[in-house]
């Protein structure tokens, strides 16, 4: 079984369909995850900076906070900032105000916007402490709870999961995180893809060249010839899929940093009752796009041959 296997596998991935889907796999990949600094920003036609160095300037600012509770203090001062901004005006982001007081706490009042469901001036006028924040983020799950028609058993839960959670929240910058986050629909649906089209005829193969009544009967039967094209096949799945994946992390850590695994997954998705952190929740989403290509192989290998 051993030669076999080994053997079968060779022939998968000597295939230079399996090349040529891997380099446009990982170009797809790079182009997702660079995208958000490509390009410039302009504003009625006029150039007002490109999006590389809008993003350092932001990161910076993003690290500047960094291990900062949003509390009454951050809240009082990310309002005293922008209350320095006319915010009447129709471009008020391109102000001097904005860049010089309000731009380095963008990144609090985002964050007050998604836990609050609040928008614009209602940020700045209808939060008189950090604890209005919590309480509003509260009341909005409670109300999807009751819309999704939990029962006390699952809210009961949910309540227990919310109590673990440290308020108030500690900021973390993790925009690499975020970037993977967002970029994973598109990486998932490029393994997906790229696993089915290398995998679909694996088996049909053998049957247009007509090799498949010589290989089938040797002397170990159809049996053993079957399994081990079959794992080899589930190998090389997992294989293309943990490259692109690993590819899409290196990439993004190399150009987003590190930083923000510890940071509260809340902080990306308000809406979350879950007790885990950014890096978690990307890793478990990851693991999910893993072994959905590999069971989407396994799937497209058993309908390759008995089609």
């Amino acid at each position: 079984m051993k030669i076999i296997f080994i053997y079968e596998l060779k022939k998968i991935m000597y295939r230079k369909l399996i090349f040529v889907s891997m380099l446009i796999s990982l170009a797809l990949i790079l182009i997702t995850i660079c995208a958000p600094l490509l390009g410039d920003y302009y504003v009625d036609g006029e150039y007002i900076s490109n999006n590389y160095e809008m993003f350092q300037t932001d990161m910076a600012y993003q690290k500047a906070l960094n291990d900062r509770q949003i509390d009454d203090a951050l809240l009082q001062e990310m309002q005293e900032a922008y209350a320095k901004v006319p915010l009447d005006k129709e471009r008020y982001s391109l102000t001097e105000e904005y860049q010089t007081y309000a731009r380095p706490y963008s990144a609090i009042y985002h964050t007050v916007r998604s836990l609050t469901g609040l928008t614009g001036n209602a940020v700045l006028m209808e939060l008189d402490n950090a604890k209005d924040i919590y309480q509003m983020r509260t009341e909005d799950l409670e109300r999807d709870w009751e819309t999704l028609l939990l029962s006390e058993k699952e809210k009961t839960f949910w309540k227990e999961q919310e109590s673990r959670i440290e308020f108030p929240m500690t900021f973390q910058y993790a925009e690499g995180y975020n970037i993977l986050m967002s970029s994973a629909y598109t990486i998932g649906l490029l393994c997906i893809f790229i696993v089915s089209v290398c995998l679909a005829n694996i088996f049909p193969e053998e049957h247009v060249r007509k090799t498949d009544q010589l290989i089938l009967s040797s002397k170990y039967g159809r049996k053993h010839i079957f399994i081990s094209k079959y794992l080899a096949g589930i190998v090389v799945a997992g294989v293309i899929s943990l490259v692109l994946i690993l590819f899409a992390f290196g990439i993004t850590f190399l150009i987003y940093g590190i930083e923000g695994f510890d940071a509260l997954f809340q902080l990306v998705y308000a809406p979350s009752s879950c007790h885990i952190t950014v890096g978690q929740a990307v890793l478990i989403l990851y693991s999910m796009i893993l072994l959905a290509s590999i069971f989407e192989g396994a799937f497209v290998m058993m309908l390759s041959e008995v089609l």
